[in-house]
């Protein structure tokens, strides 16, 4: 295993915010952490729906063979916000069609204001 660096996660943090300007994510509370995850992964995205609080975890310690992807890893992380509220919703089997019909519609209207600039 390897550490990450210091500067690395700085360039992940700044690649986060760079994307949730873009996806228009503004409205939640976006927490940090450089910590170690207990999952061969470079970052992970833990989310609170109702809260709108969220947690970016990128990874201290990677496999030696691996090399860092801060700026990867950050899009993969605020797709994972983006998409947060539809996934939560698909796993709670108590989710109405409706419900899932209007999370989907409202990533679809994000996305065509991020691209069109409306």
């Amino acid at each position: 295993m390897r550490k990450t660096t210091k500067t690395e996660f700085e360039l992940f943090k700044k690649e986060c915010q760079r994307w949730i300007k873009f996806w228009g994510l503004t409205e939640w509370e976006i927490n940090y952490r450089h910590k170690e995850i207990d999952r061969e992964v470079y970052a992970v995205c833990y989310t609170d729906i109702i809260g709108m609080t969220a947690t970016l975890k990128f990874n201290k310690n990677i496999r030696e063979d691996l090399e860092s992807q801060p700026k990867e890893s950050a899009f993969h992380e605020i797709c994972e916000l983006l998409l947060a509220k539809l996934s939560t919703l698909a796993n709670d089997r108590y989710s109405t069609e409706d419900e899932l019909c209007v999370a989907s519609h409202e990533i679809i209207r994000r996305l065509e204001n991020c691209v069109y600039n409306k």
